[in-house]
């Protein structure tokens, strides 16, 4: 099992059950820590989540079938007001339920255009999400001037928090993002389970923005 720091989130991946003695002593220090359960995993032993003293935000892959909870763990998320991260309908929303978490969507890669080895490179389009706004981060990765370099760029536009509720959402989307990425917005399928799925949670339960606290 791997864990490592990518921008703001620490992720474990590279293996199906991370041990409780999982040793990665930084995250005992680490202040405000986002953890994420990438989407190779499927358990968590009991054990480990207390060895995160200072996690904030905890994002549950779709493989994840079990986290183990010890006292301890409960009473630290609780402590902390953790907030669980992932798609609606799956294990993590039912995490978020059982241990009555804040529950908030996980950012997502919506599709990807090209090669990074041509000369347009690859272009990558995410959407992230926070409590009060969402962003659609567009990449461009593409051969830079020098061998074994990279070149490229990122842009980033806000969408209103509650895009889901237009008739057009998907539709407004690919409008604002690069033309390269038209088809695989429409195409999306966990685009339109997002859209469709946010309509019907938010609408039935309390929320601040995203955040459902249940």
């Amino acid at each position: 099992m791997n864990i490592s720091l990518f921008g703001n989130w620490t992720k474990a991946y590279g293996g199906m059950i991370l041990h409780a003695d999982e040793k990665d002593y930084k995250l005992l220090k680490r202040r405000n820590v986002w953890f994420q359960l990438d989407d190779d995993i499927k358990r968590v032993e009991k054990g480990f989540l207390e060895r995160i003293p200072h996690l904030e935000e905890l994002a549950i892959g779709l493989s994840v079938e079990e986290i183990g909870v010890s006292p301890e763990a409960d009473k630290l998320m609780h402590h902390n007001h953790v907030i669980i991260r992932g798609d609606f309908d799956t294990y993590a929303e039912e995490f978020a339920m059982q241990h009555h978490l804040g529950f908030m969507p996980m950012d997502f890669e919506i599709t990807r255009n090209g090669d990074v080895d041509t000369k347009y490179g690859l272009d990558i389009l995410t959407i992230e999400f926070y409590t009060k706004e969402v962003n659609l981060r567009m990449d461009n990765f593409c051969p830079g001037s020098s061998a074994g370099n990279y070149g490229g760029g990122t842009i980033d536009k806000k969408i209103p928090v509650n895009f889901y509720k237009d008739p057009d959402a998907i539709t407004k989307i690919a409008e604002l993002s690069w033309r390269s990425f038209s088809d695989g917005i429409r195409n999306s399928d966990r685009l339109k389970k997002f859209v469709e799925k946010a309509r019907k949670k938010y609408a039935e339960r309390a929320h601040d923005g995203l955040l459902i606290n249940y």
